[in-house]
């Protein structure tokens, strides 16, 4: 079959084959395509569509189901361009631009749904996929889904969780309206699964994943009083965290934590452990879809085990400590969190310590720690 390009917009040129006994279809079909073209100039593709489809009708001619699939790609209608494209390299099966309508519906394939998701009542979080990830927003609001199968997951205090779901790509425009049940008296626990036929199933909720538990390890400089010289050592802790969703890309942590650095002093030298404990309130915003920025302050108090006399740390040399001394200690820190699954994440902190000096020691701890660690959600 012939086929040459028009100059407007890549539409092919309808090829009508003489046929004996039907130059009137012929003729037709000819001035139908001609029409159409006309009007696809004009950007009228909804009448476009009707004349070409009216002279393929008369004369299949392949072209025009290109030309068809062509009008409803400028009307973003990606699924209608899609099933006339493949009618047309299955029609066309000698078509020399076979590979090259192939690749332009494997990209309208790949173009992502925008589907926009409200609620009654509105602001119900929302997950997409996965509800152990971080939430996509609170409702009425916009996503875009790529091609396959998707579920959203609705939640919100005092309503069932509700789940839909949806097919993402082929450059859909999605509306989707969730009407949230309201939890019975003593219920609660259920996902409530809103098929695409209207029906319903009814399972259990999976619990979000608010704990976290982190340990690092990592380096620290440390100093006392005037001397203001910064000692290396390593640094150890653990930490677990509670999370509270206050936005759709903002967490309340509220944490303990504890560390252990153990330090060179004295003359000869020896080791004495530097124990900390603290309550670390902390807020968390999601950056992208697996990136955390944690900002945290903390207070609590730190321990230091082992003294012996003469240590740096007393102001009279010959002060002889009668066991472990507890001072106040203040932390602030900022970390990045980068999620590898929905449970286990790196992290990388910075932070510093200040502890003022109590009676009998030379002076103000300041601390400086860098380290890296990983973070379990359950």
């Amino acid at each position: 079959m012939r086929r040459s390009a028009l100059v407007l917009a890549g539409l092919l040129a309808v090829s009508i084959p003489a046929v004996s006994g039907a130059q009137p279809n012929v003729r037709r079909a000819e001035q139908l395509a001609g029409e159409a073209l006309q009007l696809y100039r004009q950007a009228d593709y909804d009448h476009a569509i009707e004349k070409f489809q009216q002279s393929y009708e008369l004369v299949p001619d392949p072209n025009n189901l290109f030309n068809i699939g062509k009008c409803y790609e400028r009307m973003n209608k990606f699924e209608e361009a899609i099933r006339n494209y493949r009618r047309y390299i299955v029609e066309a099966e000698n078509a020399a631009d076979r590979q090259e309508v192939e690749q332009r519906i494997a990209n309208l394939e790949r173009r992502p749904a925008r589907v926009t998701i409200s609620s009654n009542p509105p602001g119900a979080t929302v997950y997409v996929d996965d509800t152990s990830a971080a939430p996509a927003g609170r409702t009425p609001l916009t996503v875009e889904l790529p091609a396959g199968p998707h579920i959203l997951t609705l939640r919100l205090q005092g309503y069932e969780q509700t789940a839909r779901p949806i097919q993402g790509g082929y450059g859909r425009e999605v509306s989707v309206d969730v009407a949230l049940a309201a939890v019975a008296q003593g219920g609660g626990g259920q996902t409530v699964i809103v098929r695409e036929d209207g029906t319903q199933q009814v399972v259990p909720a999976e619990e979000p994943k608010l704990l976290h538990l982190a340990g690092n390890i990592g380096v620290a400089l440390g100093s006392v009083g005037t001397d203001v010289t910064l000692t290396p050592s390593v640094a150890f802790g653990i930490r677990l965290g509670y999370g509270i969703e206050l936005a759709s890309k903002l967490t309340l942590d509220l944490a303990l934590s504890a560390g252990v650095e153990p330090r060179l002093a004295g003359d000869p030298v020896h080791t004495v452990p530097v124990l900390t404990f603290l309550l670390e309130p902390g807020l968390r915003l999601r950056l992208a879809q697996s990136v955390y920025l944690s900002a945290i302050v903390g207070i609590g108090a730190m321990n230091l085990i082992g003294l012996e006399q003469g240590d740096e740390f007393f102001a009279d040399p010959n002060a002889r400590p009668s066991g472990p001394l507890t001072f106040l200690d203040t932390h602030g820190g900022v970390s990045v969190w980068v999620h590898l699954t929905d449970e286990f994440a790196v992290a990388v902190s910075l932070g510093i310590d200040y502890s003022p000096a109590i009676a009998g020691i030379t002076g103000d701890f300041f601390r400086f720690g860098a380290n890296a660690g990983v973070v379990y959600r359950f």
